[in-house]
């Protein structure tokens, strides 16, 4: 396969789950696509106490959720993250920083 089919593949891929794009983080932070930077905050102050290690010592789920409530909100917060967030998805989210 030659470049230039590769990368249409790609782009033919990237399209289609765009318009299939996940809203993981949006659920880890238990909020809509709609969401604004407030309500974003808000939740992630909420969950963030929620699942802190130091509030749950030795339960592996919180602190994993806690991990994941942390990259939720790096991402949705961060202008440019969030539209290749919101365009993509995860997937095609870091494909496209890694490419």
């Amino acid at each position: 396969m030659d470049i230039a089919k590769f990368f249409c593949l790609i782009l033919i891929s990237l399209f289609v789950y765009q318009i299939y794009a996940d809203d993981y983080y949006y659920r880890v932070l238990e909020l809509n696509q709609d969401a604004t930077e407030a309500d974003i905050k808000k939740a992630f102050r909420r969950l963030s106490i929620k699942f802190h290690p130091d509030k749950n010592p030795g339960d592996q789920n919180a602190a994993q959720k806690y991990l994941e409530v942390n990259k939720a909100y790096e991402i949705l917060t961060d202008p440019e993250k969030k539209q290749l967030y919101d365009l993509y998805g995860e997937e095609g989210f870091f494909f496209i920083l890694n490419f």
